[in-house]
């Protein structure tokens, strides 16, 4: 799931919506060969990946972690009530969010080149 969150960030463009043109018009019916190299989630991860992604669309605020107390709303609200589960969701969450986070970082970073004066400057 980890590799299927930087490639979603990697093709995602600046606001997610060049990803949601691409798999509209898969979902039309055209071909998309880059959609093809796209990791699927296994059927079981799903759960998981749903609770991930309902609660990613959830921050309260651009570039923040996803909130415990969200998570365990999310439990509540859903109906996962077993302690174990709760753990492993949790856990997996969690990883997930700071995935996503890395992966978001090391696109928005960009390299330095030495000017000709000795400073630096952005690319």
């Amino acid at each position: 799931m980890k590799a299927r969150i930087r490639w979603d960030v990697n093709h995602a463009g600046e606001d997610g919506k060049d990803l949601d043109f691409l798999i509209g018009l898969r979902k039309k019916g055209h071909k998309i060969p880059l959609l093809d190299k796209r990791e699927m989630i296994p059927d079981s991860f799903l759960g998981v990946w749903q609770a991930f992604i309902r609660l990613s669309g959830a921050r309260r605020g651009q570039g923040l972690p996803i909130c415990i107390a969200d998570i365990l709303a999310y439990f509540e609200i859903v109906g996962i009530d077993h302690v174990e589960s709760r753990e492993i969701y949790m856990h997996a969450i969690l990883e997930l969010d700071q995935e996503i986070s890395q992966a978001v970082s090391a696109k928005t970073r960009k390299p330095k080149e030495s000017a000709s004066d000795g400073t630096t400057k952005n690319r």
